[in-house]
């Protein structure tokens, strides 16, 4: 029997098209495109943008997430997954970012939508990310503890601190962190909309991030002038920044990433 003549047409869907992510994204280039500097500022003004489309579920969205890690940063030992779900809520974000500019609207399922989907990646970015953060923080101290020694060595014995440890310890953690922050900055989005293993989606990730320094750089500046401001208020004003941030990663994903 031919199903299109007895199927209800106004029967509603069977499911929610917000809960399917789709391959439709776009199709991913095999190397990441090298951007003009300046559309790290108009990565900013395209989460702008994306924001007004949903404020009220930002903020709300943004509360909850807050609320979130702060009991769980209070619970012992469960304070040391908090690294390890960030990737989750964050592709679930980035689906939200992409059903919004589909004017599909944003729902507080978005939040939770990486626990439904490509769930296991995410974590394993996750968990990737933090035991490299273990290894930044060994570094750090190897690094101090040397510089220490080596000022015992030498007869030098300042009082406090040494100054030559400190600044030593802040470029080794530089040096380090940043590569691990931007392999980490695009994976969830890469894994939820490509289905890319968790240390595909970080190299790519990270060679996105390498090619685009100038946009960084001016995305990085402008970024640290609002902090400034938003956390003037009593932090309110991260309740805004905040999502304007995600919508911004999910635009700048987009114009490094797809075709």
């Amino acid at each position: 029997m031919d199903q299109s003549k007895t199927a209800n047409p106004f029967s509603a869907p069977s499911a929610r098209v917000s809960d399917v992510v789709s391959d439709d994204e776009g199709e991913l280039l095999a190397e990441a495109r090298k951007v003009e500097a300046g559309r790290g500022l108009s990565w900013i003004g395209e989460g702008w943008s994306l924001y007004r489309e949903a404020p009220g579920m930002w903020v709300g969205l943004i509360l909850i997430l807050g609320v979130i890690f702060i009991v769980l940063s209070m619970i012992p030992l469960v304070n040391l997954l908090v690294s390890l779900v960030m990737p989750v809520f964050v592709g679930g974000l980035m689906i939200g970012c992409r059903d919004l500019a589909r004017d599909e609207g944003l729902e507080l399922s978005h939040l939770f939508a990486g626990f439904k989907t490509h769930f296991g990646k995410l974590v394993l970015a996750g968990v990737i990310y933090g035991v490299g953060s273990l290894v930044v923080m060994a570094a750090v101290m190897i690094a101090m503890v040397g510089s220490a020694g080596l000022s015992v060595m030498t007869g030098a014995e300042p009082a406090g601190a040494d100054p030559m440890s400190v600044l030593l310890a802040v470029l080794v953690a530089m040096g380090l962190i940043i590569p691990l922050v931007m392999s980490i900055w695009f994976a969830p989005a890469l894994i939820v909309f490509h289905d890319l293993t968790a240390m595909e989606a970080m190299i790519l990730s990270f060679k996105g991030c390498l090619r685009n320094i100038l946009p960084f750089l001016l995305y990085g500046v402008v970024l640290l002038v609002l902090s400034f401001v938003a956390s003037i208020p009593l932090m309110l004003g991260w309740l805004v920044l905040g999502p304007v941030m995600v919508a911004a990663q999910y635009s700048a994903y987009r114009d490094i990433f797809l075709e």
